[in-house]
């Protein structure tokens, strides 16, 4: 695949963002407050993706990786955090509480160590097995599941955790031009999303688990 179609492709995964980001300011005040904080991880994603173009336009390098390397950890944070506050199992949701300060500790490794691609692939697979578990758990113990946005808030992160894993863990060490995948696996899950807080049709009751 050809620099300019994939810079199309990564454009259009910046674009395709916006979807969930309106999507949840539209259902707003409908949400509980779980869905509201993950679309304040979803609007800073995008904050994130839009300071990456600029410093691409301005060509300045140094000030993106600082932002990326920041992004890396609040990202695996709050999805840690937010599968632990949001699973049904008291187990999950306490393995992932106890996890919070290992995930600190192996993003300031980096700084040490040359620990980036091991952060990202780690965490993205224990965040793919826990979102994995919810989900389950879900559709075992509420048999209208798919109209609960957690779901699909869940199934997003699942999808992009592990394929993203995949892709760049597995396959991105054997073959060349993946990135376009990734742009791909962006857009899909971000449409996920815009599913899960369109899925929103009344009121919301409180979180049970915060």
């Amino acid at each position: 695949m050809s620099e300019q179609t994939l810079y199309y492709w990564q454009v259009a995964g910046t674009l395709v963002a916006f979807l969930p980001v309106l999507a949840g300011l539209l259902k707003y005040p409908k949400s509980e407050k779980s869905i509201r904080y993950f679309l304040g991880y979803l609007f800073i994603g995008l904050l994130t993706d839009l300071t990456g173009w600029y410093c691409y336009i301005t060509q300045n390098e140094t000030t993106n990786q600082y932002v990326r390397h920041a992004y890396d950890l609040f990202e695996a944070f709050f999805l840690f955090w937010f599968i632990a506050h949001t699973a049904t199992s008291k187990y999950l949701r306490n393995f992932f509480s106890w996890a919070l300060p290992v995930v600190v500790v192996f993003w300031a490794s980096r700084f040490w160590i040359s620990t980036v691609p091991m952060f990202k692939s780690g965490t993205q697979v224990v965040i793919a097995f826990g979102s994995a578990l919810a989900i389950l758990q879900m559709l075992e113990q509420d048999e209208q599941a798919t109209q609960r946005p957690m779901l699909w808030m869940w199934l997003g992160t699942f999808f992009y955790c592990f394929s993203t894993f995949f892709l760049m863990g597995i396959l991105g060490t054997k073959m060349a031009g993946v990135w376009y995948a990734h742009a791909i696996i962006n857009i899909l899950a971000y449409l996920i999303f815009t599913i899960g807080f369109l899925s929103i049709r009344q009121q919301s009751i409180p979180d049970s688990h915060n």
